[in-house]
């Protein structure tokens, strides 16, 4: 990484993107699936809990610099 900064301040930019998953749910599903359909939305039986069950987001380890040979890393 040393090779790309440069002598002065140097700004390293992080985007975290999230999920609307915890706005626009499904928030009633006891089993959190890994693909959301039409049927997360009306869960049954088992599968019902009357809690708001929402998804962790943000950050969970450090962040990691890594470049890419297919884009230019003097951007």
């Amino acid at each position: 990484m040393t090779d790309y900064l440069k002598q002065g301040n140097n700004k390293i930019v992080i985007k975290v993107i999230g999920s609307p998953r915890n706005m626009l749910g499904p928030l009633h599903i006891t089993n959190k699936p890994m693909v959301i359909n039409d049927s997360c939305f009306c869960p049954m039986g088992d599968n019902y809990t009357s809690d708001y069950v929402t998804s962790e987001v943000g950050l969970f380890e450090k962040p990691r610099l890594t470049c890419f040979e297919s884009r230019e890393c003097d951007e």
